[in-house]
């Protein structure tokens, strides 16, 4: 009963605004605990102390996601992928 009360309440439009509203606040933080989870995980640190296992874990996610947008924007011109949105679609 309650769940249907709620799907009353909040429709899929609002859902959906509210999600665009707190994107910038939510990303972060997911970010920031998906970093300090991996960090805490570590069997070990080595010499390395966690405040320089965070700089190198920032610096290996830069790294691996500045290589991944260039392979798509390579995978993109080769594939002369059709425009969605003003962008290419990756899906067909």
């Amino acid at each position: 009963m309650e769940l249907l009360l709620i799907s009353r309440e909040f429709s899929v439009k609002m859902i959906v605004n509210e999600r665009k509203r707190f994107r910038n606040e939510i990303i972060p933080n997911i970010e920031s605990f998906s970093k300090r989870a991996v960090v805490r995980n570590l069997k070990s640190l080595g010499r390395f102390t966690k405040e320089q296992v965070g700089l190198i874990y920032d610096a290996l996610l830069r790294r691996c996601a500045s290589s991944l947008l260039r392979l798509l924007l390579l995978l993109r011109r080769r594939c002369s992928l059709p425009m969605v949105d003003g962008r290419r679609n990756l899906r067909r």
